[in-house]
């Protein structure tokens, strides 16, 4: 049955749900500009643009009467279908983050604007997550660990800033379940329009959501057997689900008003032919060993234990063992889902827990349930003994379980993603343990740059190597020196010396090809991903001598910078 939230109830979670959300806001706002470019953002930022100057155009041309102009099949390739190869995901998430550009870029550096977008959708997912746990367990340590949970895990912590889409795929994936949840157990029909748009909203950010809809197929399909104790088909929910997730894919699209065949095909090729994307080939180092496209199945499991700190595994592990709760029976369908369609051969399998992500939340209500039930366990034995201090003792097991987490944290900044619990023996246990502890480039921080910048003379040509498309896009942003000459042999020529790739001034394409060797570099990037090293990289770690710079953390080196010339 359908249970309606009392007034005071919801009162509560809306307090909670404000609280996360300004936390999480004032934490990862002014943190937007510690990180580097991460990897696609460059080409998500250019399609952006593009989009915009688009919309803008088009809305130029509904004022003045002639918006036919710019609904032409060609015109509309052109802007939202640039670099098929590059951006092969649907638009939402480079739409907000364009929104968030043009709004800000007056007040903020261009691509802090344009990350805005990706902060408050985290801060969104932080209070939604405490909200959720808070309503349903109706304890109000589980919602706040929830929340918690989800700013002390230092990887979800940094992809709350990089601008990705998989950050903003987990949020609407997670709000969609949290919607229907709220709307089945006694919320008005409000909240079923609004898992609807957030079904939609997740459709048109990835084509990973297609993993969405059996999710809430099973939370209708247990609905109504609660509800009538017998099968039946929710045809209304069914309907208006489907409604909103298609209305708003499309509206997001506008290949789809154009030639929807295109737009479908579009969607359905970037899921169903990754595997045969020769962008997607990317081959990973894991546990010693090289793996083309796919590392073993393991792979996803192990990096999750690895990057959640200890005392929140505790807590994860202490909430499974209440499996009977209706929050752990909730989530379990998602972690079902996506853990199970990478144990597909076709899946891609690589970058850490980037295509976990919408995993994540989940994990954090579990985590939530656990460490409230540890609280509240041991806040009733400390009553016992010292009645009266049964709230203090609550507060100093919240503390004691999020202390080292949020510590990690700070200590890590802002280079998060290259954290690893004391499971693997931190950092320096996973790179000798033979896994990637950099992946998505972001080293390559606007404070690295001020000091390379400062180390590296005028005018030096420099191989950027993994970093080619970065290091142009930070040029013609203002974060790398201008005077860089920067460009590298082509890896995809027919020989050696055939091609160099160079940056290309202009928004549509920063890298370009020209028919001649490159010339010889005076320094060389190499970033501490062994599963992309070429040999020469390899070479140069193993035998160049003492880096000209590096990054390091804790030790251990996320990228070095080789002087190849004196």
């Amino acid at each position: 049955m359908r249970r309606p939230e009392g007034g005071a109830g919801r009162a509560r979670s809306r307090w909670l749900f404000v609280g996360g959300f300004i936390v999480a806001a004032l934490v990862t706002l002014p943190t937007l500009h510690d990180y580097g470019v991460a990897s696609d953002v460059p080409n998500y930022f250019t399609g952006a643009l593009l989009e915009l100057r688009w919309f803008g155009s088009f809305l130029h041309g509904l004022v003045t009467g002639s918006p036919g102009e710019w609904l032409r099949r060609g015109v509309v390739f052109d802007a939202w279908r640039w670099w098929r190869e590059r951006l092969p995901h649907p638009p939402l998430s480079r739409e907000l983050g364009g929104l968030g550009y043009f709004l800000l870029r007056g007040v903020l550096h261009p691509l802090t604007a344009y990350r805005v977008a990706t902060a408050l959708v985290y801060a969104g997912l932080v209070g939604a997550v405490g909200v959720l746990v808070r309503r349903r367990s109706g304890s109000a340590t589980a919602g706040v660990a929830a929340a918690a949970s989800v700013l002390a895990i230092p990887p979800l912590f940094a992809y709350g800033h990089l601008a990705l889409t998989d950050m903003m795929l987990a949020a609407f994936w997670f709000g969609a379940v949290a919607a229907l949840d709220t709307y089945l157990e006694g919320g008005r029909d409000a909240w079923l329009w609004l898992a609807g748009l957030s079904l939609g909203a997740a459709v048109a950010t990835k084509f990973t959501a297609l993993l969405l809809p059996p999710v809430l197929a099973f939370q209708l399909l247990v609905w109504v057997r609660g509800r009538d104790g017998r099968p039946s088909i929710p045809w209304r929910e069914i309907g208006v689900l489907a409604l909103c997730a298609v209305l708003v894919f499309a509206a997001c699209n506008p290949v789809m008003w154009v030639d929807p065949a295109r737009g479908l095909g579009d969607f359905l090729a970037a899921g169903f032919h990754r595997a045969e994307d020769p962008h997607a080939q990317i081959t990973t180092f894991y546990l010693g060993r090289m793996y083309e496209y796919r590392p073993p199945r393991s792979y996803p499991f192990v990096w999750t234990l690895v990057v959640i700190p200890i005392p929140l595994l505790i807590g994860l592990g202490a909430g499974l063992l209440r499996w009977r709760s209706g929050l752990v029976r909730l989530s379990l369908p998602t972690l079902v889902v996506v853990y199970g369609a990478l144990m597909l051969p076709a899946a891609p399998l690589h970058d850490g827990i980037r295509l976990l992500l919408p995993a994540f939340p989940f994990l954090c209500v579990i985590i939530g349930v656990g460490c409230g039930a540890l609280a509240d366990r041991l806040a009733d034995l400390a009553g016992r003994r010292w009645p009266g201090r049964v709230d203090l003792a609550r507060v100093l097991v919240m503390v004691a379980l999020f202390a080292v987490p949020i510590l990690d944290v700070v200590a890590f900044h802002p280079f998060e993603l290259s954290y690893f619990n004391g499971l693997v023996g931190g950092i320096r246990g996973a790179e000798s343990r033979g896994l990637e502890i950099s992946n998505l480039k972001e080293v390559l921080t606007p404070k690295v740059l001020v000091d390379l910048a400062h180390s590296i003379p005028p005018g030096s040509v420099i191989d950027p190597d993994f970093f080619l498309e970065e290091v142009c896009f930070d040029r013609e942003l203002g974060l790398a020196p201008a005077d860089w000459v920067v460009e590298m042999e082509d890896p995809g020529a027919p020989g050696p010396g055939a091609r160099a790739l160079v940056c290309a001034p202009g928004e549509r394409q920063d890298v370009a090809v020209v028919l001649r060797p490159p010339r010889r570099p005076d320094f060389v990037f190499i970033l501490n991903r062994r599963g992309i090293q070429s040999f020469r990289d390899r070479a140069l770690v193993r035998s160049g001598g003492r880096p000209y710079f590096e990054v390091t953390v804790h030790g251990v080196p996320l990228l070095q910078v080789f002087r190849t010339s004196r």
